[in-house]
């Protein structure tokens, strides 16, 4: 039997119980801890999703980490939970941590040139990941970043908290709220951290495979998920003038 905590709980949000079964038993199997898992079902769009489910886990006054994690994530080490719950109390700054993430966010030339959607991409992209090396640079080593990747979101209370709702409030649906995490923690003097867990990410499960995420995109977008992205950006763009770009 392994011991108990409420001190950290786990997020996700599926539109497939069945096909996240998978992922959310590798999360179990290889945790020191048994530790409330809140599964969101049914329900469109990432921010609003998450949103419910981290809303949920701090009803638990002893909750002091959430991991919100994509339900296609596999994680392969060992007392990885143990390890992120470390991590928090050895860096009392650190409000923002996951499993993959870029040093920088945004290019040199933001709002010096036209705007270009795609200079807001994350720069120095890190993980520990099992294709590590196709997505950027794999390390070992933990390490300070502006923000991560959205299949591994994990915040302290206090930036939780404020963040999700944040971002509910402004009405992101699916795109670029990872990056604005990051955002968010630059401007309110916190700190993000990759911790290089080793893991795979099995990406594009929701946006290119499922046929009602994409009838739902063309509803909320008249150019479906691409124009959610394009609509996510533009707001990040004149949203956070005040912290971008980021270098750590």
């Amino acid at each position: 039997m392994k011991p108990t905590t409420d001190r950290l709980a786990v997020v996700t949000a599926t539109l497939d119980r069945h096909r996240a079964t998978e992922a959310m038993e590798s999360w179990r199997s290889s945790a020191a801890y048994d530790w409330p898992l809140i599964i969101v079902e049914g329900q469109f769009g990432v921010v609003p999703a998450f949103a419910e489910g981290v809303s949920r886990a701090l009803e638990n006054g002893r909750t002091e980490v959430v991991v919100c994690l994509h339900d296609d994530v596999l994680i392969e080490e060992s007392g990885w939970d143990l390890r992120v719950l470390s991590h928090f109390q050895q860096h009392p700054k650190s409000a923002l941590a996951g499993f993959g993430g870029g040093t920088g966010l945004g290019s040199a030339d933001l709002y010096k040139t036209p705007y270009d959607p795609k200079q807001l991409a994350r720069v120095d992209f890190r993980s520990n990941m099992l294709e590590a090396e196709a997505h950027g640079t794999r390390t070992t080593q933990l390490c300070r970043v502006a923000c991560l990747d959205g299949f591994s979101q994990i915040g302290r209370r206090r930036f939780f908290e404020r963040a999700w709702p944040f971002l509910k409030e402004q009405g992101l649906l699916h795109h670029f709220y990872d990056s604005a995490l990051g955002c968010l923690a630059k401007r309110w003097g916190e700190e993000a951290w990759l911790i290089p867990v080793a893991c795979h990410h099995d990406g594009g499960q929701t946006t290119k495979r499922d046929r009602a995420y994409k009838t739902w995109a063309f509803e909320q977008n008249p150019q479906g998920n691409a124009g959610l992205w394009e609509q996510s950006h533009r707001w990040a763009y004149e949203e956070f003038r005040d912290v971008l770009p980021i270098r750590v």
